[in-house]
């Protein structure tokens, strides 16, 4: 599992490996376990599907990520591919924060601004690609789930809430729906002690009285 990653450094490997996927250079050893002769019957999104979650599995997120780019590039309708990258983008800026809190000391300023740059690149671009997932397929439960998991960690935490509450409220007994609705309760508990933390005694409100009603803003 690659730890650590620079963005641009990052960003970089991604956009050559995806331009070698779309020459066909790393998916011929795929294609020929099943058969596949034509390159464009590689290059189809639900392959490139299946070649994204093998490199993951196998620690490969720069192969991943490129894969689905080329899906995306291929067929911009393919609502999963851009799920899956969102996903992808978040986790790994999960892992640079926990990279990050291992390896160095939080009274190191210039280190601290630097994990909180990368990870903000990894963030946005999760944000991004879910927001275009759930444009073409509002009814994605788990997509709505990370989308507020992303936006927690941007800071967006009006936009965090009303995602995770879409979320419970397509998928309410499920997996998405109840994770969301651990995750309100975390993020609320957790915002409401950083309001009376910042704010002087005595002033600070419930914090679902100060949060504007956002649960119709994501529909």
């Amino acid at each position: 599992m690659a730890t650590f990653w620079e963005w641009d450094s990052f960003d970089e490997r991604v956009r050559t490996e995806a331009d070698a996927i779309r020459e066909g250079k790393q998916l011929t050893s795929l294609g020929q376990k099943r058969g596949i002769l034509t390159l464009d019957l590689l290059l189809k999104a639900s392959m490139l599907l299946k070649a994204s979650e093998s490199a993951w599995q196998g620690g490969d997120e720069v192969r991943a990520i490129a894969s689905l780019l080329v899906a995306v590039r291929m067929d911009s309708s393919c609502w999963q591919a851009y799920s899956d990258l969102g996903w992808r983008y978040l986790t790994i800026g999960e892992r640079w924060h926990q990279a990050f809190v291992g390896r160095v000391r939080l009274t190191d300023g210039q280190s601290y601004i630097k994990s909180l740059f990368e990870r903000t690149a990894f963030y946005e671009n999760a944000v991004r690609q879910l927001g275009t997932a759930l444009r073409l397929y509002p009814k994605n439960a788990r997509g709505w789930y990370l989308l507020g998991h992303a936006q927690f960690y941007l800071g967006e935490y009006d936009l965090a809430h009303a995602s995770l509450w879409k979320a419970f409220e397509l998928d309410p007994l499920g997996k998405s729906g109840t994770m969301a609705k651990e995750s309100l309760e975390i993020f609320d508990s957790s915002l409401a002690w950083a309001t009376v933390v910042a704010e002087p005694a005595g002033t600070a409100e419930p914090l679902r009285r100060r949060r504007r009603d956002t649960r119709g803003e994501n529909r």
